[in-house]
């Protein structure tokens, strides 16, 4: 189980919506669909009037999103998100989007994107909404106490966001790196705002509204791109407070920018009970399905599939609407996911259960055929069904998943007691003991769900909340979780899994920038920890580890091995002073094909090679000392590029610091000539640049030791490793003697005293301003240790960190080694 811990009391339902938009690799985190406690509430005029004159006029200012575990930050209490769009294809393994808009408690709209450090996980304000809103209406805000037009209760309802949803990606038809995203807000008064943005450009356009209906535009949904001819379509459903439900079928032209609302027709009508949640099939075009949960009962449609010039209207005479399933829930779902194929949807309820429920074909289809509820013990699983046909369906529930993804969350051993005396006293209780809760004194609440695009994953997002009496507190908790959990049907078991679970990788590792964006080679990471964790069942293995796993690792060490001989891209240097030239280091670092194929063998190696006896220890300690010597050859080639770069202003001047770094990995260079030619010719041009700019004496002399060394080098004379290595630059940190380093990365002084060397800035490495890999453990510097005025790495009273050596060690969140997570 992988988790990410996200601020926000969650009460919002279908609340997570994640994707790739724009090509742009984005960062591994959570967005949560959350309201307070008390959602919607209501204001007066003048209250209104004056947030709504502050929100406008107050300046943008740059402020992270709140994810991880940071502090709660009441002016982006979140009572609403939605992150944007759900299919590009580039990055598969990566559903996470890099726009992301949310409803505040002030009245804002803000609308997010991460930074552009690969290696971060930080989300900063980009734009506001609700300014072209206000525009929109009419409403003009000036100073406090000073607004043009007064805030009368129509405009607050109108101002007054109450359900957010984007678009798929609309991807020019002649233009493929032309791409847009359509949002739609939804206010309280009914209306539902239709806004556009660009890729690279933050800045939404209107283009039209719509209001079938006067009561709360409370859920939206959008359909993936369609085409027939010329023409180009999706559609919409929206959802209302009075449970009607709407669908709209749309247009886009590119050539005149215009969106149309070519019908729009009622599914449902009134009947008290407003959808939860609306979700549509996005994987196959040829299929257009959507799911509405309203209540306790889940309802399906099917579009029918184009055969003219012009497109269906989701609500036709052409319409199948599958036959709606009554599942045992007492509170509303709170998320969906659809499988591949559209035959298949995983629920999951406000109330903490799960279930899996299947599409199959109507064994006694007719207009008085009571309602299914078929479960999975009466289910076939030869059933043929194709859920592209046009024949009567109905839905079955397949399988009660609660219990497995209690497991899964909360542990086996945390009900806290003896199981035999649980079990015993359910039996007492008449077999009704409340399912997992009535053991575990906990209660989990699911508040939304995504799959991934490859269906390999689904994203949950939970609260768990603990009993007090006959009732449980949501309230004791104001963090949500993210849990990435791996799917495979239900249907099928045995080899077959193994089968589904081989194939999936092999889609995932074939997207082009698999390895050279960072997110979605994590990702992958990830779910390989799953591979080897979550297949046990009490003391039965449902799959066997052994087999599965090393197939998988034989899958993708085939793939990875394929980068290992592939150059990374080079830096593009942007013009402007001597820190734009240190920029591009973490894209160099960790958006580079071949030290991420590296770092995903070296992750394999140290999480999984215990479980695959067949394998071999020596060989296997082999390569990872190979791959980690790899690393380090194109860390060092990297840093070299950038500080010679960095060296072209005309007035910059390494520190002590730096040139003792600098040091360092000359002496690596000298040692392993053989491989690090390249970077001695650089190392030359680096030394002869600092030694021109007039440096002290003591600098100098240095830069002329090294010029000694770097020439016989490279006039095929023998190297001086033992003048390289032997001559100890740093000091021990506990008795002052000199440290003498055995290996790149391990050290002991003259006096017996161990150190680590930073895997970052090769210094050493001193405890306890150090961050540890949670794979290798290997050590780096923490960016606490280069506070102003403080020394860099523990080297006693030396001068104040230089930009090379922050940026360096502030720009790594993960260990360069093997990929994994910092502890900080």
């Amino acid at each position: 189980m992988s988790s990410t811990i996200v601020r926000g009391p969650p009460s919002s339902t279908d609340g997570l919506q994640f994707a790739n938009v724009f090509g742009s690799g984005a960062q591994v985190v959570a967005s949560v669909g959350a309201m307070p406690s008390a959602p919607f509430v209501s204001v007066s005029a003048n209250d209104a009037k004056r947030r709504f004159a502050t929100a406008a006029t107050a300046p943008l200012k740059p402020r992270p999103f709140p994810f991880g575990t940071q502090k709660a930050n009441k002016q982006l209490g979140a009572r609403l998100l939605a992150a944007d769009t759900t299919t590009v294809k580039s990055t598969a393994a990566c559903p996470l989007s890099p726009l992301l808009v949310t409803l505040a408690s002030t009245f804002h709209l803000p609308l997010y994107a991460p930074a552009k450090d690969p290696s971060t996980n930080e989300w900063a304000q980009v734009g506001d909404l609700l300014p072209p809103l206000m525009r929109l209406y009419g409403v003009q805000g000036g100073r406090e106490g000073d607004l043009e037009v007064e805030v009368d209760a129509r405009v607050n309802s109108l101002l007054e966001t109450v359900s957010l949803s984007w678009s798929d990606v609309w991807i020019h038809p002649g233009n493929m790196h032309s791409r847009s995203a359509f949002l739609a807000i939804g206010s309280k008064e009914g209306t539902i705002t239709l806004w556009k943005l660009d890729a690279g450009n933050h800045v939404p356009i209107y283009l039209t509204s719509i209001k079938p209906h006067n009561a709360w535009a409370s859920r939206t949904a959008w359909s993936q791109w369609l085409s027939v001819g010329p023409i180009q379509y999706c559609y919409m459903l929206s959802a209302y407070s009075d449970g009607q439900l709407f669908s709209h079928l749309i247009t886009y032209d590119p050539n005149s920018a215009n969106l149309t609302i070519i019908v729009t027709a009622q599914l449902s009508p009134a009947d008290n009970k407003p959808a939860s949640v609306l979700k549509f099939h996005h994987s196959n075009p040829s299929l257009i399905r959507a799911a509405v949960s309203k209540g306790s009962t889940l309802h399906m449609w099917t579009a029918p599939t184009p055969t003219s010039l012009f497109p269906p209207s989701f609500a036709s005479t052409e319409t199948s609407q599958i036959r709606s399933l009554h599942l045992p829930l007492s509170m509303p779902v709170g998320g969906i996911t659809w499988n591949l194929l559209g035959d298949e949807i995983h629920v999951y309820s406000t109330e903490g259960k799960c279930f899996t429920v299947a599409l199959i074909a109507d064994q006694h289809p007719g207009p008085d055929t009571p309602p299914s509820h078929t479960d999975a013990s009466t289910f076939s699983g030869e059933d043929n069904f194709d859920p592209t046909s046009s024949a009567a369906a109905t839905l079955v529930l397949l399988e009660d998943t609660t219990s497995q993804f209690y497991k899964e969350i909360l542990g086996d051993d945390a009900s806290g007691g003896n199981a035999e005396d649980d079990a015993a006293g359910e039996e007492e209780e008449g077999g009704e003991g409340g399912g997992p809760t009535s053991s575990h004194g906990k209660q989990i609440r699911f508040y939304g769900a995504v799959s991934s695009p490859n269906g390999l994953v689904d994203f949950v997002l939970y609260n768990v909340s603990m009993s007090e009496g006959l009732e449980y507190r949501t309230g004791k908790t104001d963090n949500c979780q993210l849990l990435v959990h791996w799917n495979y049907s239900g249907r099928r078991a045995g080899n077959e899994v193994e089968d589904i679970v081989l194939r999936r990788i092999q889609n995932v590792l074939v997207r082009d920038d698999m390895l050279f964006r960072f997110s979605p080679a994590h990702l992958v990471w990830d779910v390989l920890g799953m591979l080897h964790h979550g297949f046990k069942e009490g003391e039965e293995v449902v799959v066997q580890d052994d087999g599965l796993v090393a197939k998988v690792l034989h899958e993708i060490i085939k793939f990875t091995m394929e980068f290992q001989g592939v150059d990374g891209q080079r830096a593009i240097v942007s013009p402007g002073g001597p820190a734009e030239y240190l920029k591009n280091v973490p894209e160099m670092l960790f958006s580079n094909r071949r030290m991420n194929a590296l770092r995903l063998q070296n992750h394999i190696y140290l999480h999984l090679i215990n479980t695959i006896p067949s394998l071999n220890k020596q060989e296997t300690a082999n390569l990872l000392l190979q791959n980690y010597r790899n690393l380090l050859q194109s860390y060092i080639s990297v840093m070299l590029h950038h500080t010679h770069q960095y060296l072209q202003h005309p007035r910059v001047l390494l520190s002590e610091t730096d040139l003792l770094m600098l040091t360092l990995l000359s002496d690596h260079c000298l040692q392993n000539s053989a491989y690090m030619g390249e970077q001695i010719k650089q190392l030359v041009h680096v030394f002869a640049t600092v030694k021109q700019r007039g440096a002290e004496p003591h600098i100098a002399s240095i830069c002329d030791e090294y010029l000694i060394k770097f020439r016989t080098v490279i006039q095929g004379g023998p190297g001086d490793p033992v003048g390289g290595m032997g001559e100890s630059k740093e000091q021990c940190l506990a008795c002052g003697g000199a440290v003498v380093f055995v290996s790149p990365w391990k050290a002991i002084c003259l006096n017996g005293h161990p150190w680590d060397r930073c895997a970052v800035s090769l210094l050493t490495a001193a405890t306890p301003k150090t961050r540890s890999c949670l794979g290798c453990n290997r050590k780096t510097i923490s960016p606490e240790a280069l506070g102003d005025g403080e020394p860099e790495g523990g080297q006693g009273e030396g001068p104040t960190p230089s930009v090379v050596m922050k940026t360096l060690v502030q720009c790594m969140t993960v260990c360069l080694y093997c990929g994994n997570r910092l502890k900080l």
